[in-house]
């Protein structure tokens, strides 16, 4: 039985939210990748230490981030956002 596969293709530049969820409350927080960290701060970083609810810190895994960003920026200021897309793949049942 042959299977059928989707394909789901994101542009670099519609892939610019990321949402994190807090491990403890569940909470959600949307973070834009397209606005600059703010170096004026004393450690500019793209996600905040910890969850805005209940204060839990947030672990390494998610601090990650804080690399990835300016990572995409460079990106879309090489003008990659027109040759550059992601593809997700799911069975389709």
């Amino acid at each position: 039985m042959p299977f059928m596969r989707k394909q789901t293709t994101i542009s670099l530049e519609d892939l610019r939210y990321v949402s994190i969820q807090c491990a403890r409350c569940k909470s959600r927080m949307i973070l834009d990748l397209g606005v600059p960290v703010q170096l004026g701060l004393e450690r500019p970083q793209f996600v905040p230490r910890g969850c805005g609810v209940c204060n839990e810190p947030f672990d390494s895994a998610v601090q990650r981030l804080n690399k990835f960003q300016p990572v995409y920026l460079e990106l879309l200021e090489a003008h990659l956002k027109e040759r550059l897309c992601f593809v997700a793949e799911s069975e389709i049942t």
